[in-house]
């Protein structure tokens, strides 16, 4: 196994990792402070599910329990997932493994928001990933099939590491025909947290019911099985070829690429996947995501603003909300109360995407002119409570029109300018390429056209004209997001020359307005 040459300082080291002891030595918590060693000890780090009923507290460091467990750790009463993790490591020949619910203080909010700024550290330094993803919780271990590492099993394979010390590690893995290795089956990805935990890991031991797959940054496969790429197309929403893209461009440094290239993973790829899956507490939403942000953060130099970039912003508040069917479960799209703030994607319990066809730099059509965020604590990657976005740029009025769409409860869009409203609905041309995406269904307006909608032209790319609906509030030149849509404004004839609509998207009047 090559050496994991991408050291960092002891700042971004794990305050704790669980030194796994052998046959004759319980585990225990130690310091890395402690340990008294010039580079970063080498260690594995393990992604899993909690469960519906969390963690036992016989997995769990509390603030009572930590001096305990520097002393020793009794393996019996561990879930069985860590004790799989504990075994597995020890087989590999490493000395340190990191578990969240051991190495973090549970219940301590100083522990976790020093240790959790550095999440994305302890997976990436880490040098292999233990990953449980057929165990619904901890109790179901790596080898939720009952086969465990000692068990004889049909046609045995030996993969033998040499590890940098010249000492040798063997892992028995079990023959399996590819045709049965179902990963759309697999707990693990269907939870927010771990994907963070999969994008940053280095290599990864993906230990499914009936079989283990290899992942690393090269390549992957269930070993003697080459056809496994195919199956992985049934691996979530993003499949290991795409994630690779991500962890390219956060992990490898690519200062040679312009910087919209940098940021069109973030929005094709991690934020639909990424909201597709399950987080047990909302306020966990950004925080769950925290590590890639970070990361991409540091890649392109730029400023974070609750799950988009001030850089990006014109793009970037293209997303929208979708239906669609994910790993056997009709996800609905749905917005509970008031979200704050209403332009960030991190905002809505449902999963989002952004129609991302860029080859070629947009053209921005607005001006961010300042921003607030309102954190809910210190860190800027974490829970927010609300923000402000300042922004100049040019709008239209808009009406709704029911019963004309298939699109958000039957609802259609009609552009107007200078008080007129157009002679023709944009999304009835044939042979335009439109959308109009609401953010939650328009209900209770079957005879009545709803009135008062600001349309703010955000950015234009590939031919196609990008556009908030926005809402106003009781503030002056206040406005909250009400859906977003596409059109082409230069090619469609609404009623003034295509003259005429160029001219407005190049010299129109703009106006102030503040998102919320």
């Amino acid at each position: 196994m090559p050496e994991n040459s991408n050291r960092k300082s002891n700042e971004l080291w794990p305050r704790r990792l669980i030194h796994v002891g052998d046959e004759l030595t319980n585990p225990r918590l130690v310091e890395t402070s402690d340990l008294g060693e010039h580079q970063q000890p080498r260690y594995t780090t393990l992604s899993h599910c909690w469960g519906t009923s969390g963690i036992p507290d016989g997995g769990k460091t509390t603030a009572e329990t930590i001096d305990k467990r520097a002393s020793g750790i009794d393996l019996e009463t561990l879930p069985r997932t860590f004790r799989d993790a504990i075994d597995v490591t020890r087989r590999l020949g490493f000395q340190y493994l990191w578990i969240d619910a051991l190495c973090l203080i549970q219940g301590s909010k100083t522990d976790w928001e020093e240790e959790g700024e550095k999440m994305g550290a302890i997976y990436s330094n880490s040098t292999i990933t233990l990953a449980a993803e057929s165990s619904i919780d901890s109790q179901c271990g790596l080898f939720t099939n009952n086969v465990g590492p000692d068990e004889d099993l049909d046609s045995p394979t030996p993969v033998t590491n040499v590890l940098s010390d010249g000492r040798e590690s063997t892992l028995i893995f079990r023959s399996s025909d590819s045709r049965s290795l179902k990963t759309s089956n697999a707990h693990l990805q269907t939870r927010a947290w771990a994907l963070q935990e999969r994008v940053l890991s280095p290599r990864i031991l993906h230990f499914f019911d009936v079989g283990i797959l290899w992942e690393c940054r090269h390549h992957y496969e269930i070993w003697h099985e080459p056809s496994a790429n195919i199956l992985m197309e049934q691996y979530g929403y993003a499949t290991l070829d795409e994630l690779e893209q991500v962890r390219k461009i956060i992990t490898d440094h690519p200062f040679d690429l312009p910087r919209w290239v940098l940021y069109r993973p973030w929005f094709r790829l991690i934020v639909p996947e990424y909201t597709s899956r399950k987080l047990t507490f909302r306020s966990d939403t950004l925080p769950a995501i925290s590590s890639i942000a970070r990361a991409l953060q540091k890649q392109t130099n730029s400023t974070y603003l609750a799950g988009l970039f001030a850089e990006d912003i014109a793009f970037g508040l293209t997303w929208h909300p979708v239906t669609r069917k994910a790993r056997g479960e009709v996800i609905e799209a749905q917005v509970i109360g008031k979200p704050r703030p209403s332009w960030s994607w991190a905002s809505y319990d449902t999963p989002c995407a952004c129609t991302d066809i860029r080859t070629s730099p947009l053209k921005s059509r607005i001006t961010l002119q300042s921003h607030q965020i309102d954190l809910a604590g210190s860190d800027p990657y974490g829970q927010v409570l609300g923000g402000r976005l300042h922004i100049r740029g040019r709008v239209l009025q808009g009406r709704h029109v029911p019963g004309d769409h298939h699109y958000a409860g039957e609802v259609s869009l009609y552009l107007r300018r200078d008080g007129t409203v157009k002679s023709r609905h944009w999304n009835s041309l044939p042979g335009q390429s439109s959308l109009f995406e609401s953010d939650a269904a328009i209900e209770d307006n079957t005879s009545e056209i709803i009135t008062g909608t600001v349309c703010l032209l955000l950015c234009s790319a590939e031919g196609l004209d990008y556009f908030l609906a926005l809402n106003k509030v009781e503030e002056p030149n206040v406005f909250e997001r009400q859906s977003m849509f596409f059109c082409r404004l230069s090619t469609n004839g609404v009623g003034e020359s295509n003259e005429e609509w160029m001219d407005w998207l190049e010299y129109g009047d703009e106006e102030d307005i503040v998102l919320i």
